[in-house]
């Protein structure tokens, strides 16, 4: 029986999602009122970028969304944690990360939707499988409460992974479909793909309408024998993305009840048997907020997404090598903006500083 193959999933109550609304217009206004020269207003936003920018407010913003992911970590122990390269590995030292998954955003972004077939992950779906849960960790840069690759790329990969394991004949002992499971074609317009629920409906069904081609391409390339694992591994359950963002606090527990409960909304739905899950816990580090905001509650300017902008800041500097040094490099950020701008080419400049870190060899190695 058809029916509408999207999940919508809510994101934590409270939460802003979309495009954060700037001052600017307002000041620009206020301005407008006393006569003031525009250009003034122009110098004013210069010099306010200038000081929001600060390689200490960089620092200092990693280390404060670093602490979150900590937090939202010990929650949902025992499930390992991998950060999502390259932004994700800014804000989870390697002590707390069991390794790392390389999910690209741009797979994600509108009318561009895609499976990749030289990231497949695979690592990330075993783990998952095996430890019945997986955390996995990003960030974004203002103005937007998820990366893409979060609420688009790897929603798109569980749905298509699920596909996999379900279609292979005898690839899951006692799978709900069975071993006369039809052909992708017939399956997938009653297949879940859950998305956070703030996604349009039309972008939901595009990406749901690429889901055979991205599906057929990924089982032209597994031999066997990879199909065969992976239904093994996930024993008739599926992989289902959960969201998690600043300042929730989701257990391990939490994110299966809501995993659950999502799930067996859509089967009810679809008149179908409710289907186990395995929960992908999807962390973005970053909080939405304002400059105002910002300011009063920190002696420094908090940036949004500082580990997806490394580019502006770090200097050539890797997150291994950066986590080597966060104390210094906290505590020259909180003693002087020059001082920590100093202290980071140091580091960058020491043996081993810009060498290829880990994490840049997880790129390589997955990407080929």
């Amino acid at each position: 029986m058809s029916t509408n193959a999207v999940v919508s999933v809510p994101v934590p109550a409270g939460v802003r999602v979309g495009r954060v609304a700037a001052a600017d217009k307002d000041e620009d206004d206020e301005f407008a009122l006393i006569g003031a020269p525009r250009k003034w207003h122009k110098e004013l936003r210069s010099i306010r970028q200038r000081e929001r920018t600060t390689t200490a407010n960089y620092v200092l913003s990693l280390l404060h969304d670093a602490g979150y992911v900590e937090r939202a970590a010990a929650a949902a122990r025992p499930w390992p944690l991998l950060a999502n390269l390259r932004a994700g590995a800014w804000y989870a030292p390697p002590a707390l990360r069991l390794g790392t998954c390389y999910f690209k955003s741009t797979d994600g972004h509108a009318g561009t939707w895609g499976f990749s077939m030289t990231r497949l992950n695979w690592h990330a779906a075993m783990m998952a499988a095996e430890k019945g849960g997986l955390v996995i960790v990003d960030a974004t840069r203002r103005g937007k409460r998820f990366p893409d690759s979060l609420c688009k790329t790897i929603p798109i990969w569980c749905a298509v992974l699920n596909l996999l394991a379900e279609i292979e004949p005898g690839g899951i002992p006692g799978g709900h479909l069975g071993k006369s499971t039809p052909p992708a074609s017939r399956v997938l317009p009653d297949w879940p793909l859950a998305l956070p629920n703030f996604l349009s409906a039309s972008e939901a069904d595009q990406i749901r309408s690429r889901l055979p081609d991205f599906s057929a391409k990924l089982r032209a390339r597994c031999a066997v024998q990879m199909r065969r694992q992976l239904g093994e591994a996930l024993r008739g359950r599926l992989l289902w993305p959960v969201w998690e963002c600043p300042p929730q606090i989701l257990s391990a527990a939490d994110a299966l009840s809501a995993a659950t409960a999502a799930a067996d909304a859509y089967f009810k739905k679809a008149r179908r048997e409710p289907v186990p899950v395995i929960p992908v816990l999807l962390v973005s580090a970053s909080q939405v907020t304002s400059e105002d905001a910002s300011r009063e509650q920190h002696s420094w300017t908090y940036i949004q997404g500082a580990g997806d902008d490394d580019e502006a800041w770090s200097a050539g500097l890797y997150p291994d090598c950066f986590w080597r040094h966060a104390g210094d490099l906290k505590a020259a950020a909180v003693r002087d903006a020059q001082e920590c701008e100093r202290l980071v080419e140091r580091v960058r400049e020491s043996p081993g500083g810009i060498r290829e870190s880990p994490g840049e060899r997880d790129i390589r190695n997955i990407s080929q």
